[in-house]
């Protein structure tokens, strides 16, 4: 996954060898986006559009996007997502 994508210098076997994988990163902006009709997605630094799904709103504090669960808090313009991770759920990771 690291291996060629501009973020993370080195190959495979250099990348896996580091004490920090991310030493070396390059920083970069990305962004997310949401639409009034469910559309949930992100962009990578270059505006280009790396995944999509859709989202729900559960109930004032929870959002399900795809088949994750997030705690959520708006303030002003902000939305910070916290993802919610069950124990079951913590098993399959």
């Amino acid at each position: 996954m690291l291996e060629g994508n501009g973020l993370v210098p080195g190959t495979k076997r250099e990348i896996a060898q580091k004490s920090d994988i991310c030493a070396g990163a390059k920083p970069r902006r990305h962004s997310h986006f949401s639409t009034a009709q469910g559309v949930f997605g992100s962009l990578e630094w270059k505006n280009n559009q790396v995944d999509d799904g859709h989202y729900r709103v559960v109930d004032a504090h929870t959002l399900r996007i795809g088949d994750g669960l997030f705690g959520y808090r708006v303030t002003g313009k902000q939305l910070t997502l916290a993802p919610v991770i069950s124990a079951a759920r913590n098993g399959r990771l």
